[in-house]
């Protein structure tokens, strides 16, 4: 089974989100319309040329973009609502950097390219400040391409809206690396449905976790090194998503709802997560001890989990008990462990990584 899934609101989202997404996803999607002028960074260029099968490219249609009366009335009131909450005067300061490959990024707002929207949502742009139109003054033309810098909030509501249009026509789930509580406002505003939530739910579920399990350092790692990481770690793809509906399902992310109550839904999943991963280190740690061991467990305690009232009672008489004790209490409290291959092929990657990165700085 392959595992697609559509990215948005950027062209090119970093390389630490970019790579742990892919070690989890077989093939990344992202919006880029046919006439734009995207040129990728020297890293991802590579990526593609090794792995071209992994990150590809959709064009949204005319059907795609068309936003009908009712979202576009929805749209009109964000856009209000993102200009009132800056006091009449939406963010638009800009500051262009240059690197030495000769790229060109801007801090500031957004690029927003013209072939992702309708005509009426960009002068919608334009009505309320959200918008500006820059051109080189020697050639006339716009920096890069058929863009314009545009709020970054306003922005993300319009490729919100579109990427679920495209994740509608191509059964695909979707994925972001806007931040959470931004993106469940932008689906709250258009008004997004259950499908959709549910389906943007689980893409922002897998991202967060993904973002938990891989070491920053996957970033600095060769291209080559992460390709052949990448090959040797691909069966975790399977139980990493039955992993994910899990944990979707056990948050009740797949009931009727609205935004605000989705993300409540996804921090309850993370933090099922989190409690899962603490039950299997502390049971891994407990596979660990040599039996019979006699252990002073002043400062050890609070790694474990609650003990039961005899090994308490052992603990409190003479200050050291059996590894066997413990190693039963601990076992008792692990009875509920879920997903263990999954975790522990999680860290063994987490650990993979990490080592890796820890011998390119000794040498």
């Amino acid at each position: 089974m392959k595992y697609p899934i559509l990215y948005y609101p950027k062209f090119e989202p970093s390389q630490k989100w970019l790579r742990s997404i892919l070690l989890f996803f077989d093939e990344i999607r992202r919006i880029i319309p046919a006439d734009a002028e995207h040129v990728d960074s020297i890293n991802t260029q590579r990526l593609i040329q090794l792995m071209p099968d992994a990150f590809k490219t959709v064009s949204p249609n005319e059907k795609d973009k068309n936003i009908d009366e009712l979202n576009f009335s929805r749209l009109e009131r964000a856009f209000a609502l993102i200009k009132d909450q800056a006091g009449g005067t939406p963010f638009k300061s800009f500051t262009f950097e240059f690197d030495q490959e000769g790229h060109v990024s801007m801090q500031g707002n957004v690029w927003l390219s013209n072939a992702k929207l309708e005509k009426r949502v960009r002068e919608l742009l334009f009505k309320y400040d959200l918008a500006n139109d820059i051109f080189n003054p020697f050639t006339g033309s716009r920096p890069f391409g058929d863009t314009f810098p545009a709020n970054e909030e306003a922005s993300n509501l319009i490729v919100s809206y579109v990427a679920d249009r495209i994740a509608q026509r191509t059964g695909l789930d979707t994925i972001t690396d806007v931040e959470i509580p931004y993106t469940v406002q932008s689906l709250d505003a258009l008004g997004a449905s259950t499908a959709s939530l549910h389906r943007e739910g689980e893409g922002l579920l897998a991202a967060a976790i993904a973002n938990i399990a891989v070491p920053e350092s996957i970033e600095r790692m060769d291209v080559h090194a992460f390709q052949e990481l990448r090959q040797t770690f691909q069966d975790i793809r399977a139980p990493f998503h039955d992993l994910i509906r899990s944990l979707s399902a056990h948050s009740k992310m797949g009931w009727q709802q609205n935004a605000a109550a989705m993300e409540t839904r996804i921090q309850q999943a993370i933090n099922e997560y989190q409690r899962q991963l603490d039950v299997y280190n502390k049971t891994v740690f407990a596979k660990k001890i040599d039996k019979w061991t006699p252990i002073c467990l002043q400062g050890l305690l609070g790694m474990l989990m609650p003990l039961s009232s005899e090994a308490v009672q052992v603990i409190e008489s003479t200050g050291i008990f059996s590894i066997e004790i413990m190693k039963e209490a601990i076992a008792s409290q692990a009875a509920e462990m879920e997903h263990e291959k999954t975790f522990r092929m999680l860290c063994r990657l987490g650990k993979r990584i990490d080592r890796r990165d820890t011998l390119i700085r000794l040498i």
